[in-house]
């Protein structure tokens, strides 16, 4: 299972706003990888 990160502060998921325990674990793995593309969307516009 995907463990939470730096994007995944506290026990709040950012990208969908639910509690990272009310997560199946596919759900959260989903979660991190759409945090993660953002991030380096994000990168690329700097």
């Amino acid at each position: 299972m995907a463990k939470p990160n730096s994007d995944m502060e506290g026990t709040i998921c950012k990208n969908c706003q639910r509690a990272i325990n009310d997560h199946l674990p596919e759900e959260l793995e989903e979660c991190v990888r759409i945090l993660e593309l953002q991030k380096l969307k994000d990168g690329d516009l700097t």
